[in-house]
């Protein structure tokens, strides 16, 4: 009896670290302390402060008056002629490995989509990346900020976050 509870015991934390090994882990993205609405710079990596570089597949920059469910069909982010910014690699994704990038410029192997809007002052966004980390897995990322008053940067919490994507209806 003992060796048929020891066998599913080891079966247990099998199947659990395997399926952890599968799993794709979300990068970190956060704004730099010092950004402001004329020189905005993120970080990303595998944690905040990271030094894991990540190849930029899409940036994706949106007004958070825009976000609000749609329904399944189209879910909370608005429709591409409402970004703010978007850039995008190619598909050979040959953008420059980095752990950090600037609003508005693109790094090599990336385009604007979009091209960048001058910030609202005050004004809130919401950006979206997708990366390639450096096992080239394609993983993702976001952050929400606001442009305050005079111009700087504060990063949203978390429940501030959660708190956009909750609307029903444009704010």
């Amino acid at each position: 009896m003992r060796t048929s509870s020891s066998l599913r015991l080891r079966l247990l934390l099998l199947t659990c670290l395997l399926i952890v090994q599968g799993c794709q882990f979300a990068l970190s993205l956060w704004v730099v302390t010092g950004s402001n609405a004329r020189h905005l710079m993120f970080g990303i990596s595998d944690r905040r402060d990271g030094g894991q570089a990540v190849r930029l597949r899409t940036i994706q920059v949106y007004r958070c008056v825009d976000i609000y469910w749609r329904g399944a069909a189209h879910g909370s982010y608005p429709p591409d002629s409402k970004l703010v910014w978007s850039a995008a690699s190619g598909s050979d994704n040959r953008a420059t490995p980095t752990t950090h990038f600037a609003y508005g410029r693109t790094l090599t192997g990336l385009k604007n989509v979009v091209q960048p809007h001058a910030l609202e002052t005050p004004g809130c966004y919401f950006v979206h990346v997708y990366a390639s980390d450096a096992m080239g897995d394609d993983r993702s990322a976001a952050v929400g900020f606001r442009v305050l008053q005079d111009g700087t940067i504060e990063q949203m919490s978390r429940r501030d976050e959660d708190h956009l994507f909750s609307h029903r209806e444009p704010m």
